[in-house]
């Protein structure tokens, strides 16, 4: 134990013997360890033999560098921080954003390899006289890095000589900003416009094409001149999207000049359909520019088509005689895309599609047609984001009213089964979806969206089934919803203000989820609620409230129908627990059509004995009850008959203190 102790005090005594030790041990492997003031603020190390001498202004490098530039014939120190790196090569590192200043007609160089000479970025900039290069390589494998001369591109490139190796990297000169530059290429940073490859820079990158017997890659294979690139002798429009393109009248030049088909404003669908006629038996891709399309004669579409404008607030299509559909889509055309433009008809049909399957429509702006889509016998479409308006503005001509928005028709024996709509937007015109003996049509669904302002029906159903409304917005129409014959109609969380659903010998309709408005049911129809203010036809609630003392003619009860429903009262029952007051004092109670009394009757009690403590049942003649059979009260949103009101009458009960119950079930 006591070996150790003094072997660990002569070490702790002798410890600068090892600081001596290690310098010695990095002086002879030659490494370098340089704290630089660089922009990026990091501790550069050296690698072991690499010669670094770092250069700096005086003001802001001096003790801290090699050598330090003072502004005037700064060649001077430059040359001589060239001429210290050994044979081998090393580099020369201006550690400061500053100017270094060269004499006129001054270069630097030396004629050794492996030489990089490093500032700080652009700010590290080199002046002399504007011609003459600062620096000249003197062997190869030289690289500038980081750093701005005051002479151009072509003399920076002359400096280079016959040298091999060299690279410029984030260099400007007087007129160029590169990236990368050597003897195999360049890569450019320029504000002019690239035209050609040499405006791009990439002068040597070639890329072989089979066929054409040689290589891509300069201006004499590539160029562009307007709106056309020319590749190998080879000319296309630049940017085309679409097997066809077809312009209108009024098109933006560019447009006009790149267009496949250029209509003149009149009988448009001549271009049009020459475009859907030239695509491959397979189908094709159909682009229509900005502007105004008219159309005089129906546009037939016999085969698959991707039919697409530039947004349905640029490019409108119009058919301008009467009598003629804008849009005929046959079955042949199954699985085709419209979208992304608006259309308009005098008075016949916008799209009338016969047995046409998995179709989709999507962002169309639609009206002034007598039906703006009549399916006839079509299954598993698709409309998404469509617009039927009255009052979107931007439609150059077209009507505005309308009397179907979507109408349904059996054709060919096949029902319209399977469609869907999704977030469309039916804004007035006569009717919004329209089903007529459809002998089995069923399992479609609009999702979202909303259906409103129709003088006739939101929605009208004969003989259909399996129709579904999610989220979705009625308003303003007679019937929003009618649905007559049919059967397994569900309402989600649809929403109906000013309006009701008419359900005419219709069976098995579910509404849920917060659906809203008047429900009219007759015949055999059949209706179920869930999760919701509505009761089912039959299910009792019950609902009581404090009685109000008063005078004369006073109110002293005002019960609202809180459903959204016409409900059946099957009893009133008023408990008065503190005598009013006065002995003659009465209580009559019935339906009235507000809190007020307005036409108020006496179906439950004509005169209570408003005096007395007691229970009063309105099915008692002895307590004043006046009730024979159930009695009828209107759902909260009828104007008359929705409530049930007490009044005082002949003398004041001041002193009256009770409570009322109300006993009903769902109609």
């Amino acid at each position: 134990e006591g070996i150790m102790t003094n072997i660990l005090l002569i070490l702790k005594r002798r410890k600068w013997l090892l600081t001596i030790l290690l310098l010695a041990a990095l002086v002879a492997s030659q490494v370098q360890i340089a704290d630089r003031d660089n922009a990026s603020g990091q501790l550069s190390i050296g690698t072991v033999g690499e010669k670094v001498i770092t250069l700096g202004s005086v003001a802001e490098a001096a003790g801290d560098t090699d050598y330090q530039f003072d502004g005037v014939a700064d060649d001077i120190q430059f040359q001589a921080a060239l001429d210290a790196l050994p044979a081998t090569g090393g580099r020369l590192v201006v550690v400061s954003a500053t100017t270094i200043v060269f004499a006129a007609g001054t270069t630097v160089t030396r004629a050794i390899d492996n030489v990089a000479i490093e500032g700080t970025g652009r700010g590290t900039s080199f002046t002399g006289d504007g011609v003459t290069a600062q620096f000249t390589a003197g062997g190869n494998n030289w690289v500038l890095r980081d750093l701005r001369v005051d002479v151009n591109a072509a003399t920076l490139l002359a400096a280079m000589g016959a040298t091999t190796g060299w690279i410029w990297e984030n260099v400007a000169t007087s007129d160029v900003f590169f990236a990368n530059r050597s003897p195999a290429g360049q890569s450019i940073f320029n504000d002019a416009t690239v035209a050609s490859l040499t405006d791009s820079g990439l002068t040597n990158t070639r890329v072989p094409i089979a066929g054409v017997g040689g290589l891509l890659g300069d201006d004499a294979d590539m160029t562009f001149s307007g709106t056309t690139l020319t590749v190998a002798g080879i000319s296309a429009p630049v940017g085309r999207v679409a097997t066809f393109t077809v312009a209108a009248s009024n098109a933006t030049a560019d447009e006009i000049a790149q267009a496949d088909y250029v209509c003149d404003g009149t009988s448009d669908e001549v271009q049009i359909l020459a475009a859907i006629a030239a695509l491959p038996a397979d189908g094709g891709k159909i682009v229509l520019s900005n502007g105004h399309f008219n159309v005089a004669s129906t546009i037939v579409i016999n085969s698959p088509v991707f039919f697409q404008g530039s947004g349905r607030r640029f490019t409108q299509i119009v058919q301008t005689t009467g009598g003629l559909n804008l849009f005929e889509v046959n079955s042949s055309a199954y699985g085709s895309t419209f979208q992304d433009f608006s259309f308009a008809s005098v008075n016949n049909c916008g799209f009338m599609l016969t047995n046409l399957h998995n179709s989709t429509f999507r962002n169309l702006e639609g009206r002034g047609a007598a039906i703006l889509f009549n399916l006839r016998g079509c299954l598993f479409n698709h409309f998404i984001g469509v617009t039927i308006s009255t009052n979107y503005p931007g439609l150059f001509a077209g009507a505005v009213t309308w009397d179907y928005a979507f109408k349904m028709d059996f054709h060919n024996g096949i029902a319209n089964n399977a469609n869907t709509w999704t977030g469309v937007v039916i804004e007035g015109g006569s009717n919004g979806l329209y089903w007529e003996s459809q002998s089995g049509e069923g399992a479609s669904a609009f999702l979202g969206g909303c259906i409103e302002g129709q003088s006739v029906r939101a929605v009208f159903g004969f003989e259909v089934s399996g129709i579904t409304f999610v989220g979705t917005w009625f308003e303003g129409a007679t019937s929003d919803v009618y649905f007559e014959s049919s059967a397994n109609i569900s309402l989600l969380g649809t929403f109906r203000y000013l309006g009701k659903t008419e359900l005419v010998n219709t069976t098995n309709t579910l509404i849920t989820g917060g659906t809203h408005g008047t429900i009219l049911m007759s015949g055999t129809s059949t209706r179920k609620y869930q999760n919701n203010e509505y009761i089912s036809p039959g299910e009792t609630r019950t609902a009581s409230g404090t009685l109000t003392a008063g005078i004369a003619n006073a109110i002293a009860l005002a019960w609202h129908n809180p459903e959204a429903q016409d409900i059946i009262i099957r009893k009133v029952v008023i408990e008065i627990t503190t005598a009013g007051g006065t002995a003659t004092a009465v209580l009559d109670v019935g339906i009235a059509d507000d809190a007020a009394g307005t036409n108020r009757g006496v179906e439950f009690f004509n005169d209570i004995n408003a005096n007395a403590a007691d229970v009063n049942d309105s099915w008692v003649a002895g307590d004043g009850g006046t009730q024979t059979k159930w009695v009828v009260c209107q759902d909260s949103a009828s104007v008359t008959d929705g409530w049930i009101v007490g009044q005082i009458l002949v003398e004041t009960a001041a002193s009256m203190v009770g409570r009322y119950y109300i006993e009903y079930v769902g109609r």
